[in-house]
């Protein structure tokens, strides 16, 4: 009996075994299909991250461009007008121009900084 029962316990084992093994595949394939699912996911986020990139590459250069533009009419506005000595109408575009360099910058350093 002892054979018997020692026949038994190993034949409950090895079923045991199996069934284990059976729901581990099971697991296994759906934790593949999952991570088959993420590696899906971040290549559309990594191609969405690369347009935005660009396209913010390209905005803060034509901030930029268009601040530098704004910085040189000031200067040469000055310029002129310190020459010239009439500066009355000048002085009021001159501080709307000055205004919106400081928007500009600030927004450049706002989007820079994030």
């Amino acid at each position: 009996e002892d054979m018997a029962d020692s026949v038994q316990v190993l034949g409950t084992k090895s079923e045991q075994a199996a069934s284990r093994a059976a729901k581990l595949k099971a697991e296994i394939s759906g934790l593949q299909s999952e991570l088959s699912k993420i590696t899906k996911s971040q290549a559309v986020l990594d191609r969405l991250r690369a347009k935005e990139k660009s396209t913010f590459e390209a905005g803060k250069a034509k901030a930029e461009k268009g601040l530098e533009g704004v910085q040189t009419a000031i200067k040469v506005l000055k310029d002129y007008y310190s020459n010239d000595g009439s500066s009355g109408a000048a002085s009021g575009i001159i501080r709307i121009l000055e205004d919106i360099e400081s928007k500009m910058t600030a927004y450049l350093a706002d989007l820079t900084s994030d």
